[in-house]
């Protein structure tokens, strides 16, 4: 879908890429990095997957409100977890 020629986007093409985003959703992935997998991986253009993207959120307020606020519970638990690690270091510097 990327490789520069200009084609009409068929029903196929919009299903896939709303299966594609429906697979990165349940690994928490945010809208960002699943643009960025898509473009390297399956060569769709980024506009296309953002069009797909809004679509998916309009029809389903709810289940993105959830998810992302599963992203700054993900955040949060990363963030964390690496505070966390420097704390060891630091307490293993002290002893």
């Amino acid at each position: 879908m990327s490789n520069g020629e200009v084609r009409k986007v068929s029903v196929q093409d919009i299903q896939l890429v709303q299966t594609l985003i429906e697979r990165r959703l349940q690994l928490y992935m945010s809208k960002r990095e699943v643009v960025s997998t898509f473009l390297i991986q399956v060569k769709i253009e980024p506009g296309f997957i953002e069009l797909v993207w809004r679509k998916l959120e309009a029809e389903n307020k709810g289940l993105f409100r959830a998810y992302h606020m599963r992203l700054i519970v993900k955040d949060h638990i990363l963030r964390f977890n690496q505070l966390l690690e420097r704390q060891v270091g630091l307490m293993r510097q002290v002893c």
